[in-house]
């Protein structure tokens, strides 16, 4: 005779949506369904069925729809107001704005109006239902806390950086940061750029804003990202080889789209390498993005305690904008010297601002993650963050005797360093994410900088005009006393990939290589 419960149906076992994505992980690393069902106790049509809403799990986990733990994967009446207001209650509380249930539903009402949605009630049913879905809870944000500085720092770092930190190598531990650059602010025009934010304006088409980041170790630095203002800039027309990315809007800053862009690009080249890395940065709008990724952790730095905790702070940007300040003006004085224009173009400036940030030597940045506690660096690793800031030295002392008026070198590295590079989200912003509508198209995609008349930036390159320049090249370090072996080598090299590069292209007569 049968037991009283053996004849009840068994119970059906609900699967969170971050236990469903670590099945479907599972599944994607070649494990069979019948093995995972024996190790987990499951039904093989649980598996079967959750592997056919695959789609749906990844963009809901990827899109940060739902909070982990929920089980019930529905959305909701109202998606684009859930996540308008989830986007602003994210940006809320980054800044440690204290939010209220009332708030909620205030904001709720006026994204409503705002996406033109009929029939929605932001009621007490809704709240709820709103916070079960995200898993948000009410949490007292205290006066002190907002205000805290050194010691709110050593907080962070003893219990939450140690905390998630504990499980990453420091090659795997990360910190970006953005900086804005004038990059046609010549030396004579210094002090009225300095100490200025430079919202929007005339001075704003002069800048770009660059993103840049690296481990902790200092032995991996990423591509940096340049943010310009014109989407199409003459300066790279049929240009597809560039040692930086470049996008751009009107205010050449930061958007949550584009770091929501560049964290995609990341988290694919992270999955390439198979290492899954922990990235810190700080918690300004553009920061917040509704996506999740399996292969880069964001951690945000606290409120009020940037400058203590950032690495890239520290010293990295200073030591990047001083090595291209200084081939500024190595430019200056030359062009000065051959009466040629001294102004430089937006690619210009931008793969000088690239070779500074591959100069950056590992002891810098090391010593920059030091400085700001969060890593212990070796005793024998000194100090030497201003030593490390390149100096002009004699050309500089020209610059002075050519403009009597001039700043210091280091005022012109410091120039600009107070600018903004993003901005808090409006209303308007949050509503044309939840659409899919950028605020950010250019109007016009020419560059307007200036280019040397000897630069024809659209001329076609002939195979011929390459092999004689090279030699060009070649011959004139050929005569010059003391050149480092390297800089030897790496002529070899460029040479090598250059022939490389025609020999495969294909001709249809061999004299077509001299045309």
């Amino acid at each position: 005779m049968n037991a009283p419960g053996d004849s009840a149906k068994k119970r059906r076992k609900q699967f969170s949506l971050q236990e469903k994505m670590d099945l479907l992980r599972e599944l994607d690393s070649g494990k069979k369904q019948i093995d995972l069902c024996r190790e987990r106790g499951i039904a093989p049509s649980t598996v079967a069925t959750i592997w056919k809403d695959r789609e749906n799990i990844l963009k809901l986990h990827r899109e940060s729809q739902l909070a982990p733990t929920r089980k019930r994967l529905h959305l909701g009446n109202f998606q684009d107001v859930d996540q308008a207001v989830l986007t602003w209650f994210k940006d809320a509380r980054l800044q440690n704005i204290p939010v209220s249930g009332p708030m909620l539903q205030e904001k709720a009402r006026e994204f409503a109006d705002a996406l033109e949605v009929t029939g929605f009630d932001a009621s007490a049913g809704w709240l709820f239902r709103f916070r079960q879905r995200n898993g948000i809870t009410w949490q007292v944000v205290s006066g002190e806390e907002k205000a805290a500085d050194k010691e709110g720092a050593d907080s962070w770092r003893n219990d939450r950086f140690r905390e998630v930190a504990e499980s990453y190598s420091e090659d795997d531990i990360f910190n970006a940061d953005e900086t804005a650059c004038f990059y046609q602010l010549l030396p004579d025009r210094t002090m009225h750029f300095k100490g200025q934010q430079c919202k929007r304006g005339k001075k704003s088409h002069l800048r770009v804003t660059v993103l840049l980041c690296c481990n902790a170790s200092g032995t991996k630095k990423i591509k940096p990202l340049v943010i310009g203002k014109y989407a199409k800039p003459r300066c790279m027309k049929n240009v597809v080889s560039l040692p930086f990315d470049y996008c751009a809007n009107k205010r050449a800053w930061m958007t949550r789209e584009l770091f929501s862009q560049w964290l995609i690009k990341l988290d694919e080249q992270m999955r390439k390498e198979n290492r899954k890395i922990l990235l810190i940065v700080d918690n300004c709008s553009a920061h917040i993005v509704n996506v999740r990724f399996t292969h880069v952790c964001l951690e945000f730095l606290p409120p009020n305690n940037t400058s203590l905790l950032q690495p890239l702070d520290q010293g990295i940007i200073k030591s990047v904008k001083a090595e291209f300040r200084k081939h500024l003006v190595q430019r200056f004085i030359i062009n000065l010297r051959l009466k040629q224009p001294t102004s430089v173009n937006v690619r210009q400036a931008a793969e000088m601002l690239t070779g500074a940030w591959w100069n950056v030597n590992t002891s810098t940045i090391r010593n920059c993650w030091r400085k700001a506690g969060l890593i212990k660096a070796p005793a024998q690793v000194e100090d030497n963050l201003e030593e490390d800031h390149s100096n002009p030295g004699d050309l500089w002392t020209e610059v002075e005797e050519l403009l009597p008026d001039v700043s210091s070198f280091d005022d012109y590295v410091e120039s600009g360093s107070a600018a903004l590079t993003s901005a808090d989200m409006t209303t308007e912003e949050i509503v044309n994410s939840v659409r899919n509508v950028s605020s950010d198209d250019d109007d016009d995609p020419k560059e307007e900088d200036s280019v040397s008349p000897n630069t024809e930036e659209d001329e076609t390159i002939s195979h011929s005009d390459v092999l004689v320049h090279m030699n060009e090249v070649r011959a004139y370090i050929g005569r010059c006393s003391d050149v480092p072996d390297e800089v030897l080598r790496k002529v070899e090299g460029v040479e090598a990939y250059l022939i490389s590069r025609l020999c495969s292209t294909r001709q249809k007569k061999i004299t077509d290589f001299f045309k």
